[in-house]
């Protein structure tokens, strides 16, 4: 869209632990087709491995965030589930481009993981303030809107 250029951060041969594997496994294109056992290999042994790794800088806040993540999704059967139902909202998203999808993808999944107050508002998990600080550097003059916190975590996530 700017006329930069553009390389694929999926490379002819990516190295995942002491393997070399084709990059292009690692593309939901390519792996959601896969059938359910081998899609559930690939992202697990490759995948997850890949996107756990994917910022070089060991040190950077990505990095200590994804450092003890691991995957939980507990079978491939499962995983199919998940996959086809994104599929589902990728399609929706493409007949709705006016509307924001992704943003009611969000806000619904807020609304299942959120600690409702008195008032039904969200509160942020320490751990995601905590990384959101890191991220944002902010200075001790710097004003912050803690209302904008959800939209903040949201623009994220889009």
């Amino acid at each position: 869209m700017l006329g930069l250029p553009f390389k694929s951060i999926f490379a002819e041969t990516v190295k995942i632990g002491d393997r070399t594997i084709n990059g292009n496994q690692l593309k939901w294109s390519v792996f959601h087709d896969f059938p359910a056992g081998k899609m559930y290999s690939t992202v697990q042994e490759w995948v997850f491995p890949f996107i756990k790794n994917l910022h070089g800088d060991m040190e950077s806040a990505y990095s200590k965030y994804m450092g003890d993540a691991i995957f939980k999704i507990p079978t491939p059967l499962m995983l199919d589930k998940i996959v086809t139902a994104m599929d589902g909202i990728y399609e929706q998203i493409a007949q709705l481009k006016a509307a924001d999808t992704r943003g009611d993808v969000y806000e619904y999944l807020l609304s299942k993981i959120a600690t409702a107050g008195v008032n039904g508002q969200f509160r942020t998990p320490r751990r995601i303030i905590r990384m959101m600080v890191e991220l944002m550097e902010p200075k001790a003059d710097d004003i912050v809107c803690e209302n904008c916190t959800t939209s903040l975590i949201r623009i994220a996530a889009a």
